[in-house]
């Protein structure tokens, strides 16, 4: 072996036990065609902490329970900075999250200490948003005049930060508070002004929601048929969006506008359609207004078994967000020990999760690549061979090692107590055995199968030309005849 192959042998190791850890403690989100990256062997620091802030935000009503631990890895992180701003927005976060999951006696409680501690640093903004979140909860509790109130007070801060698209979230807040009211004028209104804005801005999810807003204005008016295209224009603009982005309400709606119409079977369907989703998400309070909505409709077609099955349904979710509100977890939240070992699994589950879905790429990529290499080695043309196999030792030689070291890695980690020296050691000594079989193969190929197949190539070829030989002997003895 010559002087410059050693040198590229130990860079190939080099290079795996560089790689491997890395890929294994990492986590990719992809947002908008754009994927960002979290490591969980990055340091504590204010960069990781605004990361957590965004990947909370932008999970908060697709995938809730990741947000709300999102948010939790955010609140432990931003005690251990010391940084205030950040504490506020974990708890702002963690608020709105269990708003949307149904937990509403936590979001209460984290909702003022954000409120608190961003009047304590005259933050406006965060004021602003903290209010929206307390207008909501009004609005769920059927106080929709405190709702409105709160929902102007952040509109106002909202327009003198020149907040647009926040300005017009809360018009649609303000809207809906009217149309509870059933201020039908009103709530008509606020919605266009909304709708204007997000129209300028371009805002997808804002307009969704804007329409959503406006084909309930329809539907309180019975003008069912408005109602219905709105919604589906709700659809149309979610079309490339992830499912649970949805909200399961819409398809309520929906089924709502089927009921008035006296289309049960259709109402029934969509509702189903909203159920799978909050099901999905595990949003008790939807669960429950949509199972009792199915079982009133089959109720109606006399089919008593099925209304029976999802007014249960409907009881299990009513004593969920009962059990929730008389056994918050809030509780566990304010302590650090319940937020780092909820930190510590989530980090468990997504890196598992992970390292699955590396596992089965490597996998099918290991696969095809050793179909091509077999093809090579059985194949027929030996120089074809040799440069195929030239190219494809060394990929091979590269995914399998990705491929072993993400399957055992982790068990690598549990063995070592979690050592990173003795797990690089290990992993180097993996990395070694591994090059060295890549070496002897490569020459059992050239230098010993090679041959074999070149020799079998000319032992053919002489007997293909004895044959053609004898059988042109042959027809010169009958052509002499």
């Amino acid at each position: 072996m010559t002087k410059q192959k050693i040198r590229w042998q130990i860079l190939l190791i080099a290079l795996f036990v560089l790689i491997a850890p890395k890929a294994y403690n990492q986590i990719t989100f992809t947002e908008n065609g754009v994927s960002y990256s979290f490591n969980f062997n990055d340091p504590v620091s204010l960069e990781r902490l605004n990361q957590l802030l965004f990947f909370s935000t932008r999970y908060a009503e697709e995938n809730t329970e990741r947000s709300i631990n999102l948010a939790n890895m955010a609140l432990i992180m931003s005690r251990e900075l010391q940084n205030a701003k950040g504490e506020a927005e974990s708890n702002r976060l963690l608020s709105y999250s269990f708003f949307i999951f149904g937990n509403y006696s936590a979001a209460t409680e984290c909702i003022y200490k954000a409120l608190e501690m961003h009047e304590s640093f005259g933050d406006k903004l965060g004021i602003a948003k903290d209010l929206t979140v307390i207008g909501l909860l009004y609005a769920f509790n059927k106080d929709i005049l405190r709702s409105l109130e709160y929902h102007s007070k952040a509109d106002f801060l909202f327009r003198e930060l020149g907040e647009e698209t926040l300005h017009a979230g809360s018009l649609l807040n303000i809207s809906n508070n009217y149309l509870m009211l059933n201020k039908v004028d009103s709530a008509e209104k606020y919605i266009n002004d909304a709708l204007s804005i997000a129209k300028k801005y371009k805002d997808t999810f804002l307009l969704a929601k804007l329409y959503s807003e406006i084909g309930d204005i329809y539907l309180k008016a019975s003008q069912t048929d408005l109602a219905h295209e709105h919604y589906k224009m709700v659809l149309t603009l979610m079309k490339y969006k992830p499912t649970a982005a949805i909200s399961p309400n819409l398809f309520l709606s929906i089924a709502q506008v089927f009921m008035v119409k006296k289309q049960r079977d259709s109402a029934i369907y969509y509702a189903k359609q909203g159920l799978e989703i909050a099901y999905d998400r595990s949003y008790p309070h939807p669960i429950m207004t949509l199972s009792e909505f199915i079982s009133n409709q089959y109720h109606n077609l006399h089919d008593n078994d099925s209304a029976y099955v999802y007014l249960k349904l409907a009881a299990v979710a009513k004593d969920t967000l009962y059990n929730q509100a008389s056994n918050t977890t809030i509780n566990q939240l304010t302590t650090a020990e319940a937020i780092k070992a909820q930190q510590y699994q989530l980090f468990q589950n997504e890196k598992e999760l992970e390292r699955k879905r590396n596992i089965e790429n490597w996998g099918i990529l290991l696969i095809i690549i050793l179909t091509i290499t077999a093809i090579a080695i059985w194949g027929t043309n030996p120089e074809v061979n040799r440069k195929i196999i030239k190219w494809t030792g060394v990929i091979t030689l590269v995914i399998s090692f990705e491929f072993i070291s993400l399957f055992l890695h982790p068990h690598i980690e549990e063995f070592t107590h979690h050592s990173q020296f003795f797990t690089l050691a290990i992993l180097t000594v993996i990395a070694a055995t591994f090059s060295i079989l890549h070496r002897l193969f490569e020459n059992w190929f050239l230098n010993v199968h090679l041959p074999k197949l070149e020799k079998k190539k000319e032992e053919k070829a002489k007997k293909l030309l004895g044959k053609i030989s004898e059988n042109v002997k042959q027809d010169d003895l009958k052509n002499q005849r």
